[in-house]
C-alpha cells in the first residue's frame, strides 16, 4: 500500500520517486527524514536527507 506522508516513513520502507506507475528512482529510508540511494553516476550511494528531494511515497515491504 502506498503511503503519502513521506517524513513518517520507518526505517527500511521503500521511498519512490514519480508517479505510482512509474516511479524513477527509489531509495531506502533510514529513519528521521534520510534515506540511503545511488544519486547520481560518479557520486554512488549517499546517505542523504529527503528533504532536498522529497519523495512522492513510500512502501513498507512485507505490507
Amino acid at each position: 500500500t502506498h503511503q503519502y506522508d513521506v517524513w513518517n516513513a520507518p526505517a527500511g520502507a521503500l521511498y519512490f520517486y514519480g508517479s505510482d506507475s512509474a516511479p524513477y528512482h527509489v531509495g531506502i529510508a533510514l529513519g528521521n527524514g534520510t534515506m540511503v540511494h545511488a544519486a547520481t553516476y560518479g557520486i554512488g550511494v549517499t546517505v542523504q536527507d529527503i528533504s532536498g528531494y522529497l519523495p512522492s511515497y513510500y512502501v513498507v515491504p512485507g505490507q
